[in-house]
C-alpha cells in the first residue's frame, strides 16, 4: 500500500504523465495495488485461522493452499489482460520486467504448494513467509515498472 500511495502522490505533485499508453499505465498500477492487497490479506489469514480450533499445521496448510490457488488465478487473469493489451495496442512487456515477476511467482507458489501439501510441514510458518515475500516482490516489480513509466523522460 505504501507503493501505491507514494507513486500516486509523487505523480500528482510532479504533474508528469506516464509516457506509456494509459491502458498500460493503469494495468501496472492495478497490478501493484491488487497484489499488495492480496499479500496483506494472506499475511493476516493465518492469524484469523489461528483463532479457530484448527491445529497449527493445518492452519499453515490451509493458508498456503488458499494463497497459492488465489495467486495462480490472479496470474492467469493478468496474463489474459496483458495479452488483450498486446492485441489492442501492440504493447509487449519487456523481458526485464516479466522474467523477475515470473521467477518470484514460480518460487513463491512452489513454496506455498509444498507447504499446503505437507512436505514443508516442519517449517510451515517460515515457508509461508518466504512464499509471501516472493509474491510481495511481484508487487514491487509492478511498482517499479509503473514508477519508471511515469518518470521516464523521452529523448534523454
Amino acid at each position: 500500500m505504501a507503493f501505491a500511495g507514494f507513486t500516486a502522490l509523487a505523480s500528482v505533485l510532479s504533474g508528469r504523465r506516464s509516457h506509456d499508453h494509459p491502458t498500460v499505465a493503469s494495468y501496472f498500477l492495478r497490478a501493484m495495488i491488487e497484489t499488495a492487497l492480496l499479500v496483506v490479506f494472506f499475511s493476516l489469514l493465518p492469524l484469523i485461522l489461528g483463532a479457530t480450533p484448527l491445529a497449527a499445521n493445518l492452519v499453515w496448510r490451509v493458508s498456503a493452499g488458499t494463497c497459492a490457488v488465489s495467486w495462480l488465478g490472479t496470474a492467469a487473469l493478468y496474463t489474459r489482460d496483458g495479452r488483450t493489451i498486446q492485441r489492442e495496442i501492440g504493447f509487449v512487456v519487456d523481458r526485464r520486467w516479466a522474467i523477475p515477476s515470473l521467477v518470484a511467482l514460480t518460487i513463491g507458489n512452489s513454496v506455498l504448494l509444498l507447504t499446503a501439501s505437507g512436505i514443508l510441514d516442519t517449517w510451515a510458518g517460515g515457508a509461508y513467509s518466504v512464499g509471501l515475500f516472493c509474491l510481495l516482490m511481484i508487487s514491487a516489480f509492478s511498482f517499479a515498472r509503473f514508477f519508471f513509466g511515469v518518470y521516464a523522460r523521452l529523448g534523454e
